[in-house]
């Protein structure tokens, strides 16, 4: 399968993360889900 996050032709499972930062009175949500390699998605949310 193809990574969703990073294009590269590997194996990839379906996965979902989430993060919240919030900054007093502001959020800052962030989101990703689908079929990703395991390398995009430690990289993604710094794993």
């Amino acid at each position: 399968m193809i990574c969703q996050d990073c294009g590269v032709e590997a194996e990839t499972k379906h996965v979902s993360f989430h993060q919240n930062i919030g900054a007093l009175v502001v959020r800052f949500p962030k989101s990703i889900e689908g079929a990703c390699a395991s390398l995009a998605s430690t990289s993604t949310f710094g794993g």
